[in-house]
């Protein structure tokens, strides 16, 4: 019997790294041509479900004076934010929601959206930081999320006047979000939950 070997820490990491560079294809689905139709039911569900259920603009609204804990800025309203803490070297842009082509989701095809919503996925095939529960709106019933689109698609477009930024999140987060350790299987076909 030969005596067992291990692995080298480098030649470990070597090996950790090849494996998770090639995970991330399983969590990013391609996108369809699925427009979804506005009617007034999916604007007020796609309402409710952003503005209470969800409260997107708690992240995506910029605050008053700049402060985390300012009221949100009905001006800017889903327009885009960005939470920083300079010490601890964290920086997150948070983007715009509303339909402004240039700074929002104006050049956002419907399922982009969805995708971006529901599995965390950029339009441009990046993870999302998971600071963006995408993990418990993978459970989002599909008319559900058609609905949030067709209330995204009515607000009011804004332009912000903010660079995108590059999120700062640290290396070995940066790394673990990147290769998808936070991400989840796309969601597909779900329905919605059962009524009492």
């Amino acid at each position: 019997m030969s005596p067992r070997r291990s692995m080298s820490l480098p030649s470990a990491l070597v090996f950790v790294t090849v494996v998770a560079s090639g995970c991330t294809a399983k969590y990013i689905r391609a996108t369809t041509n699925e427009n979804v139709t506005s009617t007034p039911e999916r604007i007020a569900r796609g309402g409710y479900l952003v503005n209470q259920a969800m409260a997107c603009g708690a992240c995506h609204t910029p605050r008053e004076g700049g402060a985390l804990l300012g009221g949100e800025r009905a001006d800017r309203y889903l327009a885009g934010n960005a939470f920083e803490l300079p010490s601890e070297g964290l920086a997150l842009w948070i983007p715009n929601l509303t339909p402004d082509v240039e700074t929002g989701l104006g050049g956002w095809s419907d399922d982009e959206i969805m995708r971006a919503i529901r599995d965390g996925v950029g339009r441009d095939g990046h993870l999302f930081f998971p600071m963006m529960p995408f993990s418990s709106y993978a459970h989002l019933a599909d008319e559900d999320l058609r609905s949030i689109v067709a209330y995204l698609r009515s607000v009011p477009p804004l332009e912000n006047p903010r660079t995108i930024a590059k999120n700062r999140v640290g290396v070995f987060v940066g790394f673990l979000v990147n290769r998808g350790v936070m991400a989840h299987v796309p969601a597909r076909d779900v329905p919605p939950p059962p009524r009492r």
